[in-house]
Formats: structure tokens, C-alpha cells, sequence
């Protein structure tokens, strides 16, 4: 699931996240994760590639996963690699797969200007669900790239042999 990200940094000399602050708007809402009650973690964090922003990723965690893996905002401060999925998988949570909505428009003022670029700018957003093997979802991120700095890329697989 980290291979989107790595086609831009294929093409690129260096390719990291950088944390930003929260913006000042309503806490993210837990119905998304089927629970109205349920705390969240959000990191918000600026994608770049040779120093360029690409994208913006607001990813969203339980609150109680967040601090059981150390997804923590002072940790993301320290470590600009610092993998999600990675601390999951080391704390024995089995990723199942996720779904991904894809959507193409403009970017809003404020992405506009947190990436450096006209508010007219062409952009893809993103909404990953990933979920662990029992289906319950483990994490949310709203994404947005940019256009013309991202390469896509889906690939399908065909039904296994002898299967109709």
C-alpha cells in the first residue's frame, strides 16, 4: 500500500513527508470509522519529492491504535519516513487490503496554498479505507496531488484459472 507514493519517488532524487499543523477546523468525524463516539488521530502531512511539494495526505487513525504503535505527532516531528503501515505490521495488526476513491478537480485555497500553487491547479484526490483481516478499518486518508507532479498507476489482476 506504500507504492503510490514511491512512483513519484522513483522518478525523483529524494522523496519525504513533512508534518504539518493541524488546521483550525472541526475535529475529523469517527462516523466514517461506524462509531460516533470513537476518538481519532489525524496527521496531516506535506508530501515532496526533490524538495517540491506533490500532495497533501490527512490521515486518520483510532486514537487508541495511534498511541499503542507510537503514531504520534511528536514521533512524525522526528522521523519524516516514519511509516503507518510499517508500525501496524510491527504491532502485529494484519492489513487486509484498502479501497481507494479516486476524483479529479481543483484545489481548495487553503491546499492550494500549503502546496505553492494557483488555486486553479488541476488535482487528484484520494480517499483510502484500509482495513485489518476482520474488516474493521484501520485507517482513513484524504489525499491530494497534484496533477501535473503524479503518476497514478492501478494495476488489475484476472480471476484465478478456471474460474467463471
Amino acid at each position: 500500500m506504500e507504492g503510490r507514493f514511491r512512483a513519484v519517488a522513483g522518478r525523483a532524487r529524494s522523496a519525504t513527508v513533512r508534518p504539518l499543523e493541524p488546521p483550525a477546523r472541526p475535529a475529523p468525524d469517527p462516523r466514517l470509522f461506524g462509531h460516533s463516539s470513537l476518538r481519532l488521530a489525524r496527521a496531516i502531512r506535506l508530501r515532496l519529492a526533490n524538495d517540491r511539494a506533490v500532495g497533501l495526505h490527512t490521515t486518520l487513525v483510532p486514537l487508541s491504535i495511534a498511541e499503542a504503535i507510537g503514531f504520534t505527532e511528536e514521533r512524525l516531528r522526528r522521523d519524516e519516513r516514519l511509516s503507518l503501515y510499517a508500525e501496524l505490521e510491527r504491532a502485529d495488526y494484519r492489513l487486509s487490503g484498502a479501497e481507494e476513491h479516486l476524483r479529479a478537480r481543483q484545489l481548495a485555497r487553503p491546499e492550494a496554498a500549503l502546496l505553492g500553487v494557483p488555486q486553479s491547479t488541476a488535482a487528484m484526490s484520494v480517499l483510502r479505507l484500509t482495513r485489518d483481516e476482520s474488516g474493521r478499518l484501520l485507517e482513513a486518508v484524504r489525499a491530494v496531488y497534484l496533477g501535473d507532479k503524479y503518476d497514478y498507476v492501478i494495476s488489475l489482476k484476472g480471476k484465478q484459472a478456471g474460474r467463471r
